[in-house]
C-alpha cells in the first residue's frame, strides 16, 4: 500500500487534518483490500516476497508463517491501537498519525506476505476429502491445512472489522486548537483490536494443538448446541416444561397425541447423541501430553470432527420437522418415513467416527485400565443408542397405516 504522507499541508492545524484523513483512506483501503472473496492474489507466490534460492519448501514457509509473520501482524494491530489511544494522541498527534501510516504501509505488506506463503503451504485447491493416505503428513495432513486456513480467513475478518471500527474512530475525532483530539469512546476500537489480536493468537497456536484438542474443542462446541436443542425439543412437547432457546421465538407447543409420543422417544437419542461427543471431549482430560498427531488421514480425522455438526444439524431438522407435521397433521396423511430416515442418518453420521475413536483416540490414554473402561463405555453406547434408534422407528411404523398418504 503505497505511504502518502509525503508533501503535507503546512501548518499544524492543515497538517493533522491531512494526515487524519490520509490515515482514514488507509483503513479504508485495507479493509476493502482484504475483506473482498479473494481466491488468489497478483503476485507470483514463488517471486514475491520470497527469494529464489531453493530454500522456499513448505517447511521453511510454514516455519516462518508461525515464528515470523504472524506474530508480526499481531504486534502491528496492537501497535496501531496503542498509538492511537487518546492519552497518546495528546502528544504530537501528526506524528503519531504518521506512525500509523507506516505501520498501515508495513502491515500490507505482512499480509501479502502471509498470503504468499498460505499459496504454497495450502494451495486453492486442497481439500480434506478422498485424502486417505496422508496420515504421515503430520501439519501437512489436508485436514489441519485447511482448517490452519480458516483460521486465518476468520482471523483477517476480525483484522478487517479492526479496520473498519478504527477508522470510524478516527472520524469521530476533532482537533483541538493545541493539537489535541476531544474525548471519544474508545471502547468499541479497543474490542476490535482485541478481537483481532485473539483471532491471530489462536491462528498462531494451530500447530501447537493437537488431533486430539482439535477433535475435543469440536465435541465441546456440540455437547452446548445439543444442550440447546434438547431443551428446545422438550418445551415442544411439554407443556409444563420452561420455554426453549427458540420456542418464544418460532415455535408453539405440539397438541397431537401420535406425533407427541414419536417425539419423546426422539429425546433419549438426543441425549444419548449429546453423551457421545460429552465423553469424546472428556477423554482430552485423561491424556496428559498426548501427541500432536495421530495415524487418523485426513478423511477419517474430516468425518469424526464433522459428525458434530452433522449430527446436530440433523436433530435440529428432525426438531422442525416434528413442528411443521404437528401443524398439518388433521388437514393431510403424513408419510412418516422421513423422520426415520432423519433418525437413522445420526447411526450412519456416527459409525465411522465411532471406528476412529476406538482405534486412535482411546489409545493416546496410554493406561491399560482407562483404555479399557473407554472402550467398555462406547460400546455399552453403541449398544444403547441403536436400541433406542430401533424404538423410535418401530414407533413411527406402528403409525404409518394410519396416516400415510
Amino acid at each position: 500500500m503505497e505511504n502518502l504522507s509525503t508533501n503535507t499541508p503546512s501548518g499544524s492545524g492543515p497538517q493533522l487534518q491531512y494526515q487524519r484523513e490520509l490515515v482514514i483512506n488507509g483503513f479504508t483501503n485495507l479493509e476493502r483490500k482484504y475483506s473482498s472473496e479473494r481466491t488468489s492474489i497478483e503476485e507470483d507466490p514463488w517471486s514475491f516476497p520470497f527469494n529464489h534460492h531453493g530454500m522456499n519448501s513448505r517447511e521453511v514457509l510454514y516455519d516462518r508463517l508461525f515464528s515470523t509473520l504472524l506474530p508480526r501482524l499481531k504486534d502491528q494491530i496492537t501497535a496501531i491501537s496503542a498509538t492511537l489511544d487518546p492519552v497518546n494522541m495528546k502528544t504530537d498527534p501528526v506524528a503519531k498519525l504518521k506512525r500509523v501510516l507506516e505501520i498501515q504501509s508495513e502491515l500490507d505488506y505482512n499480509i501479502t506476505q502471509i498470503d504468499c506463503a498460505f499459496l504454497v503451504i495450502c494451495p486453492e485447491n486442497v481439500s480434506a476429502d478422498d485424502h486417505t493416505d496422508d496420515q504421515g503428513l503430520e501439519h501437512f495432513k489436508a485436514y489441519r491445512l485447511v482448517e490452519l486456513k480458516n483460521e486465518f480467513t476468520f482471523a483477517l475478518k476480525e483484522i478487517c472489522r479492526f479496520f473498519r471500527v478504527t477508522s470510524m474512530y478516527i472520524q469521530q475525532m476533532r482537533p483541538k486548537l493545541r493539537g489535541f483530539f476531544g474525548d471519544i469512546n474508545i471502547s468499541n476500537c479497543g474490542k476490535s483490536a482485541k478481537d483481532a489480536v485473539y483471532s491471530i493468537e489462536h491462528t498462531i497456536k494451530h500447530p501447537r494443538r493437537s488431533e486430539l484438542d482439535i477433535v475435543a474443542n469440536k465435541a465441546k462446541r456440540a455437547v452446548c448446541l445439543l444442550d440447546e436443542r434438547l431443551i428446545d425439543f422438550i418445551s415442544l412437547v411439554d407443556p409444563d416444561a420452561p420455554p426453549g432457546y427458540l420456542l418464544h421465538r418460532r415455535f408453539d407447543i405440539m397438541t397431537h397425541q401420535p406425533l407427541i409420543h414419536l417425539a419423546k422417544l426422539t429425546i433419549p437419542i438426543m441425549k444419548l447423541s449429546n453423551l457421545f461427543f460429552k465423553k469424546l471431549s472428556q477423554l482430552r482430560m485423561n491424556c496428559q501430553a498426548p501427541p500432536l498427531f495421530t495415524q487418523m488421514n485426513s478423511d477419517q480425522l474430516k468425518s469424526l470432527c464433522e459428525s458434530t455438526e452433522s449430527v446436530v444439524r440433523n436433530l435440529s431438522g428432525l426438531m422442525h420437522e416434528f413442528y411443521e407435521v404437528d401443524e398439518m397433521f388433521e388437514d393431510q396423511a403424513v408419510d412418516f418415513r422421513s423422520f426415520t430416515q432423519s433418525v437413522e442418518q445420526i447411526t450412519t453420521c456416527l459409525e465411522g467416527p465411532l471406528l476412529s475413536v476406538l482405534l486412535y483416540l482411546v489409545p493416546l490414554t496410554n493406561n491399560p485400565r482407562d483404555e479399557n473402561y473407554y472402550q467398555s463405555w462406547f460400546a455399552a453406547w453403541n449398544t444403547t443408542i441403536n436400541t433406542a434408534i430401533r424404538k423410535f422407528v418401530q414407533a413411527a411404523k406402528n403409525l404409518q397405516p394410519n396416516h400415510l398418504a
